[in-house]
């Protein structure tokens, strides 16, 4: 959205200061949030579909999956 709609003036891409790889373009910045999006979004999905099915293996699947990608996105976001 931020590379299609071209409204960078408020995020400090080109690496200025501390920040996160990815704000080192608009393209690499949207890349990285869609994926982190469609990650997010299927983690839900199964997390829904297991508490619908009532399905106790595969609710803690679910919440294993949901914190494993907690903290990936908490280590991607420490590198520069």
């Amino acid at each position: 959205m931020i590379s299609v709609l071209e409204k960078t003036a408020g995020y400090p891409f080109g690496g200025e200061g501390p920040t996160p790889y990815y704000y080192k373009t608009p393209d690499l910045y949207s890349t990285v949030n869609l994926i982190w999006e469609i990650l997010c979004s299927a983690a839900l999905t199964f997390g829904i579909a297991t508490i619908v099915k009532k399905n106790v293996t595969g609710l803690i699947t679910a919440l294993g999956i949901t914190v494993l990608l907690a903290v990936t996105l908490v280590a991607q976001g420490i590198i520069e």
